[in-house]
């Protein structure tokens, strides 16, 4: 019986014409919301990145000719002067050949001698006497080759520096061109390698400092500067390899692990976004709602840094940020209407 009365109660409102509400639907919901203003600053924002130290200059030094190796005369991690002897292949082969071709080239000059009186007295035609210059000519030449294979069969340091590594032992047969040593050059600064983002690679010039940390050194700061940027990126990586010459370079070794943080010289204007506004974010990006008019509006930024209270992005003709909304964020979607309170 009551079922039949509110049916004919809802019945009647009906026909008399009284509006039934609806509900709002999510959409058209006005949600009060509280807005911070977005500050701009220009500055140096520093760049943080790691990289390995390796000597700026490395020379693997082998030997012109094969041969058997007689003697190698420094160890890894020595230190070598300016033309100290290495290494040395054994010399018995090397000075026969030498004196072969020296005696090649003796007898090409008599030879060429007793032509010459022949000519002279029109004994022998023009051709015997070009051919004997010929053979002076070719012997005097396999001489300078003996001789400069001589001197290649020693290995000498060109600069001071370090052993690196060493590929060989005495007694070993080796190739022409085989791997001997390699060393370090101490005419030049140790560098440090660093690989560069390409939103980070456009800040940064020749001759920005740095400061670079080391594990072994920790309560050490190394104090270094931008030396070379590379054009193109490493095509495995998809980094710009920089290099920073380290200006205290003694005490570390060639692959140490350094920490380093890079100044550019160039002043770049950026956002200062509350750190509240932020919605979402990952390694990369960041995600944020801005009051447009009586809509929010959904926006993604790449930050530079962040810290405690707040994210420092790049400013760019892509988004403009005067204000960002830090409270009611939760119940947003993009282009919710709002109240600002």
């Amino acid at each position: 019986m009551k079922h039949v009365f509110f049916l004919f109660a809802f019945t009647a409102l009906i026909a008399c014409g009284e509006p039934v509400s609806a509900p709002l639907s999510k959409s058209t919901r006005v949600i009060p919301v509280k807005v911070a203003a977005v500050t701009e600053h220009t500055q140096r924002q520093p760049i943080v990145a790691s990289g390995i130290v390796a000597h700026k200059e490395t020379s693997t030094l082998s030997f012109k000719i094969g041969g058997i190796v007689q003697s190698i005369f420094v160890d890894e991690g020595d230190h070598i002067q300016k033309g100290q002897l290495i290494a040395q292949l054994a010399q018995e082969e090397i000075h026969a050949r030498v004196s072969q071709a020296q005696s090649g080239q003796d007898k090409a000059e008599r030879d060429l001698q007793r032509i010459q009186k022949l000519y002279l007295d029109q004994v022998v035609t023009h051709e015997h006497f070009q051919n004997a210059t010929t053979a002076l000519d070719v012997a005097k030449a396999e001489l300078q080759i003996a001789q400069f294979n001589q001197k290649h069969a020693l290995i000498r340091a060109p600069d001071h520096g370090r052993v690196l590594r060493r590929f060989a032992e005495r007694n070993e047969l080796v190739s022409s061109g085989a791997p001997i040593v390699r060393i370090a050059s101490n005419e030049k600064h140790s560098v440090l390698r660093v690989g560069i983002v390409d939103r980070d690679i456009i800040h940064i010039n020749l001759g920005d400092t740095a400061t670079v940390t080391f594990a072994p050194y920790p309560n050490h700061i190394f104090q270094a500067t931008v030396s070379e940027i590379a054009e193109q990126a490493h095509p495995q990586t998809g980094t710009f390899e920089i290099e920073l010459t380290l200006k205290e370079s003694a005490l570390l070794k060639s692959g140490f692990i350094g920490h380093t943080t890079i100044y550019p010289s160039v002043q770049v204007a950026h956002y200062r976004i509350p750190i509240d506004a932020v919605v979402e974010a990952n390694e990369s990006t960041a995600t944020l709602y801005i009051p447009d008019g009586d809509i929010a509006r959904r926006v993604s930024v790449h930050p530079d840094d962040i810290t405690n209270d707040h994210i420092v992005v790049h400013k760019t003709s892509n988004v403009t940020l005067t204000q960002v909304i830090t409270e009611g964020t939760p119940y947003l979607q993009d282009r919710s209407l709002i109240h600002i309170q």
